[in-house]
């Protein structure tokens, strides 16, 4: 985003939030001390908060509040950031972002919170704990010495100071990959880092005086996340101090998944021209590449004429194919890198009367409880079926007159089926299967039905052991994320949270879903962790169900 940037030196997150006595907080901009007149900076939920103005001003901002919309508001160059008090998220040149702690009332004082203020109009954001002081220092300002205060100063010649952790990676990770780790901090002490879902604790050597390197290799067994912070610690002498990584580590370990081709395999089909499709999906990962996506028939590539897009592949050739066996190969990477690859024959028959056409009156919209009734027209005497995209397959029909087939299917309310294909198969009394796929997709419904969970139970606020399988009820056959968010504490003092799990399930024919085995222990996510553990129902396009939220502490 032009005018606003990430900055990893923050001392954790929420480092000077965790010290107790806020009241006692000092704030410096460039190294001059911020004058407070009326309301001193409060903590407020685990975050520093300060008075609107006073540090926005001293930062450089023009700063007002809306009293009728209750909407505070700040300007600086090409950055405009709107806030509103009560809310958890904030406006930053219009793009929507997440807010620990909203702007609050504090008796006559608007209140907002100082970190993110201070870093989203590109201001580098410091703790400094044996002066107990906010340090804040602007881009476009010299560095400046920290002032002298009254406060007793460290004895020890060479106190300890942590003023950066970042990595070399900017995007999506996959197994195999390097990526280094960089600390800067005091010289001549020991560090470590860990990524806590990722990694366990890895030593970081001093490449330099006060820079210490670390390089990780990504596991072939890492799961795929995207929201893994890297922790590390400082330690000289008798102190240590932690950082928390600024931007998160995202890794992305599997291969795109390539399903329900159509024709399918090994099947007859009377249509010359078969609209020939292929669903792509890439699982809780960085997405399908669509400019890495590939399709050949018969040894051609087609797919300058194919239409591509983040789910699936669809081409349907320009003149008649020739009866006879026909070959398709898709290949398919993600964002990361990662590739699959599928291969499959179909065959067009010569015998158009033997499976002619299948057709629906399910095209508009979609409501539950509606029944949405098939024909097929093809040779007497036939088996057919018919299937409503890959979720509902198999489904029969009877022959109603001689070369008529007719099936129904009543909507449920968990049915995802906007633009669903319908297709059907039709078996002779000689043996011969013919594949035919309508013209009309199924029309669009709502919002999948919203996932519960059922272990551990939701009522049981704490966990015990280092692994838990979440399990739970969704929609027949419905795609499931699941997401384990934690916030711990480090050394007694400094917060710190991530994403410690990201995984995709598919619920069965009953809607059981399940996880499998989490680990959640780590160096980071001991007694007193909490843990928001996170279960939303994705549908076609993305679509997202409500979200089920269930909060456990260790």
């Amino acid at each position: 985003m032009k005018g606003l940037k990430t900055y990893t030196t923050m001392a954790i997150a929420a480092a000077f939030a965790g010290i107790a006595g806020a009241q006692g907080i000092s704030v410096y901009v460039n190294g001059e001390p911020v004058q407070f007149t009326g309301a001193r900076p409060q903590q407020m939920n685990g975050r520093v908060m300060v008075p609107l103005r006073g540090v926005m001003e001293k930062l450089g901002a023009y700063v007002s509040y809306l009293k009728e919309s209750r909407t505070v508001i700040a300007t600086k160059g090409d950055v405009d950031m709107q806030m509103r008090i009560g809310e958890n998220y904030a406006l930053v040149n219009g793009r929507r972002t997440s807010l620990d702690v909203p702007a609050q009332i504090y008796g006559a004082s608007t209140m907002v919170p100082l970190r993110f203020m201070s870093e989203a109009l590109g201001a580098q954001v410091l703790w400094d704990a044996p002066t107990m002081a906010v340090r804040i220092q602007t881009t476009d300002a010299p560095p400046q010495n920290p002032p002298v205060t009254q406060r007793p100063q460290p004895t020890q010649p060479n106190p300890l100071r942590v003023t950066s952790f970042d990595m070399d990676s900017t995007g999506f990770t996959r197994a195999g990959d390097r990526v280094t780790f960089t600390l800067e901090g005091t010289p001549g002490g020991q560090a470590i880092m860990q990524i806590p879902g990722i990694t366990d604790s890895i030593n970081m050597a001093e490449v330099a005086p006060g820079r210490y390197q670390a390089i990780v290799t990504v596991p072939q067994n890492a799961m795929t996340i995207t929201k893994a912070n890297a922790v590390a610690r400082l330690r000289v002498g008798d102190q240590e101090q932690a950082i928390q990584g600024g931007r998160n580590f995202m890794v992305d370990t599997q291969a795109p998944v390539l399903r329900e081709p159509f024709p399918q395999a090994n099947s007859r089909t009377t249509v010359a021209q078969p609209n020939i499709t292929i669903e792509l999906e890439d699982l809780d990962g960085s997405g399908i590449d669509q400019t890495n996506v590939r399709m050949w028939v018969d040894n051609r590539d087609v797919s300058r004429e194919a239409q591509i897009t983040g789910s699936a592949i669809f081409y349907r050739p320009n003149q008649a194919l020739a009866a006879g066996e026909h070959t398709v190969r898709v290949i398919a990477r993600d964002k990361a890198g990662n590739q699959s690859e599928k291969n499959w024959k179909f065959t067009v028959g010569g015998a158009r009367n033997v499976a002619e056409r299948i057709t629906h009156n399910g095209a508009k919209r979609l409501r539950p409880g509606q029944v949405v009734k098939f024909t097929v027209r093809g040779e007497a005497g036939s088996s057919v079926t018919y299937n409503i995209g890959d979720k509902i397959m198999n489904l029969p029909t009877t022959e109603v007159s001689p070369g008529v087939y007719e099936g129904s299917y009543t909507v449920r309310i968990e049915d995802d089926l906007a633009g669903t294909p319908v297709t059907a198969r039709l078996r002779t009394r000689t043996g011969e299967v013919y594949d035919i796929d309508a013209t009309q997709l199924l029309g669009e419904i709502g919002p999948p039905m919203k996932p519960t969970f059922t272990s551990p139970d939701p009522t049981t606020r704490s966990i015990q052991g280092g692994t838990v399988n979440f399990r739970g009820k969704a929609g027949r056959r419905a795609k499931v994320k699941v997401t384990v968010d934690y916030t711990s504490t480090l050394l007694g003092l400094f917060k710190t949270n991530g994403s410690i799990a990201e995984r995709t399930v598919f619920a069965d024919e009953d809607g059981n879903w399940e996880t499998g085995d989490i680990k959640l222990d780590s160096n980071v996510t001991g007694a007193g962790t909490v843990y928001t553990v996170t279960a939303v129902a994705v549908g076609k396009n993305n679509v997202m169900s409500e979200p089920t939220k269930l909060t456990l502490q260790r």
